[in-house]
């Protein structure tokens, strides 16, 4: 029997998804724009991981709009605007309790699609269509393997998103249920 897409979706998650999940949940309870949530070390030590850990952490949050890095004396990982986008993320955390189907996910999906690849289209650059290429090409590799190939469909359909200059937009389309 093969894995069918709602097990699919019960993958493992990371530990980066979950220091980004306890740190955009903060940020809905008690985060303002321009809140310091300390240094990268300062959330390493906090959570208990890796660096690599904590950089895919803030990475993560940075493409959801929900924080902000700033390097040098003074800086670290700042709440970023506006409150509602946190406000936003606070809706969408109720997602990720297992609640929603995978059908209603594409069903999403599938209604912002044609908003997204329009922004992507006009905003692209080279590189991000090298990117795309990429993804594609891990695409054509799995045909043999479901779950590869599921998890490089949704790691291109991510990427367009993230292409999308509408924040909220590209936001909607990214969330964990996305």
């Amino acid at each position: 029997m093969s894995a069918g897409p709602e097990t699919l979706l019960t993958a493992r998650v990371s530990r980066a998804e979950l220091v980004a999940r306890e740190l955009e949940r903060e940020i809905a309870d008690h985060g303002a724009a321009g809140d310091r949530l300390g240094t990268k070390d300062d959330l390493r030590k906090r959570f208990g991981v890796a660096v690599a850990t904590v950089n895919e952490a803030v990475r993560l949050l940075e493409t959801r709009g929900l924080i902000e890095a700033r390097p040098g004396p003074g800086g670290g990982v700042f709440v970023s605007g506006p409150a509602t986008r946190v406000a936003m993320s606070h809706v969408v955390l109720g997602f990720k309790s297992g609640s929603t189907s995978y059908e209603e996910c594409l069903e999403v999906r599938d209604a912002l699609e044609p908003r997204i690849e329009s922004h992507a289209a006009r905003y692209h650059r080279a590189s991000d269509i090298r990117d795309l290429n990429r993804i594609v090409k891990r695409m054509e590799a799995a045909r043999d393997d479901p779950a590869a190939f599921f998890k490089a469909n949704w790691v291109l359909h991510r990427r367009i998103a993230q292409l999308c200059r509408n924040g909220p937009l590209s936001f909607a389309a990214t969330a964990p249920c996305a």
